[in-house]
């Protein structure tokens, strides 16, 4: 597992743009990029969901969906080539199970190859149905006054 220091949000939009470069080179399988954000409240991982979200030219205001669970924000502007088509930010916190999250018909959004699921609380709704493609843990060190971004 590597890890990535974040000093300031420059640093976390900076590594959210390596993030999407990175993913430009993804061959689409047969269901969605699912991306696990687990960490502690307030590690960051709603602001590197927003700094994803500029990266990929999205200007629609990244909020947290907290309440609402899930939002779909569409990718627009990057190059036939990108495969992705939608942004789906996910906020599990609130979450019991993975059964919560098929009320919402979140298999729709993990059957298409097409959607990029960031999913914030995964160990919320843990079941053998939802893995992941990509897993970042967050955490702030006190001691050094700086958050971390495993990614694993």
């Amino acid at each position: 597992m590597s890890t990535f220091k974040v000093f300031t949000e420059k640093d976390l939009q900076n590594y959210a743009w390596d993030f999407v470069t990175d993913l430009a080179d993804r061959s689409l399988g047969d269901k969605a990029c699912v991306v696990f954000l687990q960490g502690d409240l307030g590690t960051g991982k709603t602001t590197f969901t927003k700094a994803v979200a500029g990266a990929l030219n999205i200007k629609e205001e990244i909020t947290s969906p907290t309440f609402v669970i899930l939002k779909r924000y569409p990718i627009e502007n990057m190059g036939e080539a990108f495969p992705f088509e939608n942004l789906v930010h996910v906020d599990a916190y609130r979450l019991k199970s993975y059964n919560e999250l098929e009320k919402i018909k979140f298999g729709d959004y993990l059957s298409n190859p097409k959607n990029l699921i960031l999913l914030e609380w995964p160990e919320m709704v843990e079941h053998e149905k939802l893995e992941s493609d990509i897993y970042l843990k967050f955490s702030y060190n006190d001691e050094v006054g700086k958050r971390v971004v495993e990614i694993g």
